[in-house]
């Protein structure tokens, strides 16, 4: 009897070792940072984000390693550094951008959200410069950088955002342009959430969409899409929503009521339907009031 049981501890014993090893994840190394970075007024604020919401708010940074650093594991493809190039910010316009952040980005959000939903990191920048061309399947829905050797005022990059224009950029700004980078604060933010499952899909968003479906100009708006690029796209659901998301932080109501929104555009009510669907889940789910956003008076 013992004699059995040896040999049937002996034969789990091989089979266990014998068992294929699982599959090896690639690790995620984040660096630990020190606050506060300076002895600025404004250290004191960046201090308190990151008690608040576990996130970094750095001015001084490597950009070979901050900005630029993606695993191996994603590929050649993937190198951040061959697309976008930054610099450090000049440490007297912090005190200007970082309220403009705080203002017309992070104010809109829950506390709740923000603390699970920020970055791990939030580079301030400048001369933040998009290098090549986007990829067409993934089109960017930014507002400024769209081509190669030109300067977006955000970019989502491996595991943080980076906000750009904290330098003389900034005063150098019209109103109109101040618009277009809030707008960007949000739309980079959205996509880091999407994206990384943060926040979800409305369930019943792609109800009635036509994800094969080819429409131009002329014919979008009659089948629920607010451009012609969703097809082409790596997810084209996804990135209908992004563009919902775009619309509505970017626009006052009254502005989307007399283009997206029109009964003379929208002739058959899809833009309307998907346009609440948006609205009431996020505020319903998470407390966001998207419209606000587009609404708000920018804070200077």
């Amino acid at each position: 009897m013992k004699n059995r049981i040896l040999i049937i501890t002996i034969f789990l014993v091989m089979l266990l070792g014998c068992k294929k090893e699982e599959t090896l994840q690639p690790s995620v190394t984040k660096i630990e940072y020190t606050l506060p970075q300076g002895s600025n007024a404004f250290d004191a604020d960046i201090v308190t984000l990151f008690k608040n919401y576990n996130s970094y708010f750095l001015y001084k940074f490597n950009p070979a390693i901050d900005f630029a650093w993606v695993p191996a594991a994603l590929g050649t493809d993937n190198l951040f550094s061959t697309k976008f190039s930054c610099e450090q910010a000049d440490e007297a316009y912090v005190a200007k951008v970082l309220p403009f952040a705080k203002n017309n980005w992070l104010s809109f959000y829950p506390d709740t959200l923000l603390k699970r939903a920020l970055p791990f990191k939030v580079l301030l920048a400048k001369n933040l410069k998009r290098l090549v061309n986007p990829n067409s399947a993934d089109a960017t829905l930014s507002n400024t950088g769209l081509t190669s050797n030109t300067l977006p005022n955000t970019i989502l990059g491996y595991y943080h955002i980076t906000i750009s224009n904290n330098s003389a950029n900034f005063d150098a700004m019209t109103a109109a342009q101040k618009v277009l980078f809030k707008g960007d604060l949000h739309i980079e933010f959205w996509n880091y959430m999407l994206n990384t499952g943060k926040v979800v899909m409305p369930p019943t968003f792609t109800t009635g969409s036509n994800y094969t479906l080819t429409v131009s100009a002329s014919t979008m708006y009659v089948n629920g899409f607010l451009d012609t690029k969703a097809k082409a796209q790596t997810n084209p659901a996804l990135y209908d929503l992004k563009t919902y998301i775009k619309a509505i932080t970017n626009n006052s109501r009254a502005t989307l009521d007399n283009t997206i929104l029109k009964a003379t555009n929208d002739t058959k009510g899809l833009v309307k339907q998907k346009y609440n669907i948006v609205i009431n889940y996020y505020k319903t789910v998470h407390n966001i009031d998207l419209q606000a956003i587009g609404d708000a008076t920018l804070v200077p």
